[in-house]
């Protein structure tokens, strides 16, 4: 997917070493620079860190120009210029974005991952009776993802197993108090309720 920056990530320097020229950076660095043409057509200028001259790249007419920079494995970047004679010279500086990675989507992947393989263990442990090595886990999970109301559920159940109801209850509201809508959860305070 490309997207297009428009004088985002211009900024325009005083100095430069040489007059009426574009500097052009890209991170990661070795990124091809194509200018369009009058025509439509598309030339390369060559590979980031870059430095040309006002007229390689701006359209005489118009005084506009269309730049895309690009490197295998990321998305190619549209930066349109506008000629500015007030300036000597200016900078167009890019980072470009990894091709079908988003960091965000990847990392919370790997943390559904993580809290699925747990439950899936910590139901297993409980199946077992093996009510410790359970806790462990969902104290850690507790630790690690306080917002998932299954892991109090859980601990309510194995303290409702060893009847510790008041333990129980209150693992059973701190479950509730994150999903509200859980009537299997409300039903069991309730039942607590009448116990305790």
């Amino acid at each position: 997917m490309e997207k297009v920056l428009i004088f985002t990530f211009l900024s325009f320097l005083t100095a430069c070493s040489s007059p009426r020229g574009v500097s052009i950076q890209s991170y990661p660095e070795k990124a091809t620079v194509f200018v369009e043409t009058a025509s439509g057509d598309t030339k390369s200028l060559g590979e980031t860190p870059l430095q040309i001259k006002d007229a390689d790249i701006f359209d005489r007419n118009s005084g506009m120009s269309q730049l895309q920079i690009s490197k295998d494995g990321f998305e190619t970047q549209k930066v349109f210029l506008a000629k500015n004679n007030d300036r000597d010279s200016f900078e167009v500086s890019v980072k470009l974005k990894q091709q079908g990675v988003d960091l965000k989507s990847e990392k919370t992947k790997d943390r559904q991952e993580q809290l699925a393989k747990s439950l899936a263990r910590i139901s297993n442990l409980m199946n077992k009776k093996k009510y410790e090595d359970a806790e462990r886990l969902l104290s850690q999970m507790t630790s690690d993802f306080p917002h998932v109301s299954v892991a109090w559920d859980f601990l309510g159940n194995i303290s409702y197993l060893r009847h510790d109801y008041k333990s129980a209850q209150n693992f059973y509201r701190r479950s509730l108090a994150i999903n509200p809508e859980n009537s299997e959860t409300r039903q069991m305070i309730e039942k607590l309720e009448g116990m305790l």
